[in-house]
């Protein structure tokens, strides 16, 4: 509609070159498998579509675009590393921040003119001669692909349904609630607008699916990354991530004239996954008060043995190792919860204790 689909490609090409070159760079020019897993490449193809996007290429030159976009993808790489090594300390994926920062960096910079860069407005495929007509039928089947198609910065239905193909074939039922949720999160911005009292340039950004695909995305993660106890609480959190998304995507693109980019995407996926850490952690830590804060060790096999001996952690097994005709004494330590010893009886005791020697291959020397 407004991108060329030639240029757009090309750069996203560069750009995943070029960051995947700084991600090599990055481990002292080593392939890492992040790096064969595409995770220092992603964002490289995202600053390349991006800015090859919202660059005037009436004004901006092949070559002066070329070198921006190119270092620009490979200060991702960098980026990613490091970013990546903070996210893995709070137990949380890196998702397209660096993307995100690298573009916003430069968008910022051609936006105040340090650059010399123009941008062709906040959109140049949403120039419309014509309103859009909101009970057209074609109107919502845009909106309902280009919800998707936006997460790689596609802005024709034809080249969205693609995208979705992509998604579905990577992972289906990832892919079909991520379709679903860009969407949903669509819908959920245009109830909320007020239905018939909505400015036509809202109207043509909810059409292009600008207020859908970081809800796709929330959803992928909700869905893929996630753990939920059932199925129907695996949906509930879907849709609650599509509809948060949508309003973190409303309130940030009235508070600023740059492209968000998938910021609300990162915000949101953040404090989902975020909040299941903390929730694992509680978990833990009751789990930890009710064995008795720590863990120690199962000990005794002797049946004259009044009490057993809970309390020291070198405690242990006396076993005996065969060894032709010499015997070698060995102290095995069982790892067993306080609390799950009050429960054993010694006949059990002894079974857990029997099938652990056998596997060691020693020989009990109780009576």
């Amino acid at each position: 509609a407004g991108v060329n689909p030639g240029w757009h490609a090309f750069h996203a090409v560069v750009g995943v070159t070029c960051s995947n070159i700084s991600g090599i760079f990055a481990h002292n020019w080593t392939i890492t498998d992040d790096i064969r897993a595409g995770l220092f490449g992603y964002d490289g193809v995202l600053v390349g579509a991006a800015l090859s996007t919202f660059f005037d290429v009436h004004d901006v030159s092949f070559w002066k675009g070329f070198i921006v976009i190119a270092l620009g993808s490979f200060a991702c790489g960098v980026v990613r590393k490091a970013v990546g090594a903070i996210c893995a300390t709070l137990k949380i994926p890196a998702f397209t921040f660096c993307f995100n920062f690298t573009t916003m960096l430069i968008l910022h910079s051609a936006r105040t003119g340090n650059l010399h860069l123009h941008i062709a407005g906040n959109r140049p495929a949403l120039a419309e001669t014509a309103p859009p007509e909101v009970d057209d039928p074609i109107f919502w089947l845009d909106a309902f692909f280009n919800s998707t198609g936006q997460l790689t910065f596609v802005d024709t239905w034809y080249g969205s349904v693609m995208v979705c193909l992509g998604l579905l074939w990577a992972h289906i039922p990832g892919g079909a609630a991520g379709i679903g949720g860009g969407f949903l999160g669509t819908v959920t911005i245009f109830f909320f607008r007020g239905l018939q009292d909505i400015p036509d340039a809202t109207l043509t950004k909810i059409r292009y699916g600008l207020f859908g695909y970081n809800s796709c995305a929330s959803v992928i993660v909700a869905v893929t990354m996630l753990k939920a106890p059932s199925t129907p609480h695996r949906i509930i959190t879907a849709i609650f991530a599509a509809i948060f998304t949508a309003f973190v995507t409303d309130s940030l693109a009235a508070t600023t004239s740059l492209p968000i980019m998938t910021i609300p995407f990162v915000v949101s996926s953040w404090v989902l996954v975020l909040s299941q850490c903390l929730e694992e952690q509680q978990s833990d830590l009751e789990r930890a008060a009710a064995d008795g804060k720590r863990k120690d060790s199962i000990v005794v096999l002797n049946e004259g043995s009044s009490v057993i001996d809970n309390t020291n952690p070198l405690s242990g097994v006396t076993a005996v190792g065969k060894t032709g005709n010499t015997a070698e004494t060995a102290t095995t330590v069982l790892p067993l919860s306080r609390a799950s010893l009050e429960l054993l009886s010694r006949a059990d005791i002894r079974k857990h204790n029997a099938e652990f020697l056998q596997e060691m291959e020693l020989e009990d020397i109780g009576p």
